[in-house]
């Protein structure tokens, strides 16, 4: 199952109890006021996907072990493989569950990454900077030299219940 951050949460939280604006929200970030902003922005270039090596994510994640070197980068929103941007879509128009509408492929490793645990919705311009979903593999992937972790379109989902 996938998990929602702290922030994520409280976003979901003020939408639910029709806070709107900066001053009836309970979290500090400076360019995200609503879910509205994140949705907004999505296409813009501030939302990645990230890698987590983690074994075990914490409710309300704030922090994860994330590759580093050997090539690995965040895929970025608008800028991935040909696709416009990376696009995470209703799978149902009312279910809450959403998955990725493209496929997603990291650079080619140049060495070991370690073993991947979870793919991480990540939400950054440049002042605003907080994890979103973090999203489990069926089956934790070891990168190694000159592997390309790809996920097929629908891979990653999260549902809200």
């Amino acid at each position: 199952m996938a998990h929602a951050s702290a922030q994520l949460e409280d976003l979901i939280g003020d939408y639910i109890n029709g806070q709107t604006s900066e001053a009836s929200t309970n979290h500090s970030f400076s360019n995200v006021s609503s879910l509205a902003d994140v949705y907004s922005n999505w296409s813009s270039g501030y939302v990645y996907i990230a890698l987590a090596t983690d074994s075990s994510l914490g409710a309300r994640f704030t922090t994860f072990t994330e590759p580093s070197g050997n090539n690995y980068s965040r895929v970025n929103s608008s800028t991935n493989g040909g696709s416009s941007s990376i696009e995470i879509t209703p799978t149902s128009g009312t279910d809450g569950s959403w998955e990725n509408e493209y496929d997603i492929s990291f650079p080619q490793a140049t060495g070991s990454w370690g073993t991947i645990t979870y793919a991480i919705i990540y939400y950054d311009d440049g002042t605003d900077t907080f994890p979103l979903i973090a999203c489990p593999l069926a089956s934790s992937t070891a990168v190694g030299n000159n592997t390309t972790l790809t996920f097929s379109a629908g891979d990653l989902k999260y549902t809200v219940a």
